[in-house]
């Protein structure tokens, strides 16, 4: 998702998600936002929530990067903070390199990043996450991969309309599993409802987006493939940093992903939520989500 905000100052926000994520669900989080900036725009990444889901289509974060700037241009926005979470995390090193390079399409005040794997070595996947890993990817002599959309050294893509587990795996997945799942993701105090849990899962198959986790989950290889790009982005860059980060998160450990986050990326800032608080900490508690964002960008004024 990107959601992008004009602030009290007339600058913007591009607020980027992945998995959970919908408009609808923002709640606290986006009418905070819209408080306190003049203008928010949001939109989908492709694959996700209420965009086209495309079957036969090949996506990449480089790709998703791309639309994220063709919707810039499209509305006229020429300056933004950014605010990611996930997937978006990882389309906002995309951006921060081209920003670093001096390539972007734009230009970026600060970048405040949440949970997500920026470190390809790093992250674990959930039960629905780890069934399409396992129907999807076999393993193959190591390659060479440089920055593309390749897959990470020594896997290598099954092609889905070979693979019968495939096409049943994606069509058959049911909410029982997903929400599962899904709920491992979660801190344990902190679990969805039952209607959440619905909502979660309709927005999946909106558009029949079971039918494409086979693809958007490219991004897990897409992140090995291109670590030299996109991890040197983050401590290389000269932009305002900050990591608001929910430490009861089996996807990204507070005690991998945290420790390594604070030692390779020194410029930056970092708030560690209450124990309690897993992967979707803007879901979780979406308050003290706002006031770290808040506090980071209260802090910039003072530079």
């Amino acid at each position: 998702m990107s959601k992008m905000l004009e602030d009290y100052e007339g600058k913007m926000v591009l607020d980027k998600c992945g998995y959970v994520r919908a408009l609808d669900k923002c709640g606290y989080v986006w009418d905070s936002l819209t408080e306190r900036f003049g203008r928010v725009i949001a939109a989908d990444f492709l694959g996700y929530g209420l965009s086209d889901k495309p079957v036969q289509y090949d996506y990449s974060i480089v790709d998703q990067a791309d639309m994220v700037e063709a919707l810039l241009e499209k509305l006229g926005v020429n300056a933004v903070h950014i605010l990611g979470h996930d997937m978006g995390d990882t389309v906002g090193q995309e951006l921060i390199a081209r920003y670093n390079e001096g390539k972007a399409k734009f230009d970026i005040h600060s970048v405040c990043l949440m949970n997500g794997g920026m470190f390809d070595d790093h992250s674990w996947s959930c039960a629905f996450v780890k069934l399409i890993e396992l129907v999807l990817f076999e393993k193959k002599c190591p390659t060479t991969t440089r920055f593309s959309s390749e897959l990470p050294l020594g896997f290598h893509m099954k092609d889905p309309s070979q693979s019968l587990l495939a096409l049943v795996a994606m069509r058959l997945m049911g909410k029982i599993s997903f929400s599962k799942g899904l709920g491992e993701t979660f801190g344990p105090q902190t679990q969805p409802s039952a209607e959440e849990f619905e909502d979660y899962w309709a927005l999946l198959r909106y558009n029949d987006g079971n039918l494409v986790q086979h693809g958007i989950i490219q991004y897990l290889p897409q992140r090995f493939a291109n670590r030299e790009r996109w991890v040197p982005a983050l401590y290389n860059t000269k932009l305002p940093l900050h990591l608001v980060f929910g430490p009861s998160d089996p996807v990204n450990p507070a005690a991998t992903f945290l420790v390594k986050y604070k030692e390779l990326v020194k410029n930056s800032g970092v708030t560690e939520l209450s124990s309690n608080v897993g992967h979707y900490l803007h879901l979780e508690d979406p308050q003290a989500v706002v006031g770290a964002y808040f506090n980071f960008l209260d802090s910039l004024k003072n530079k």
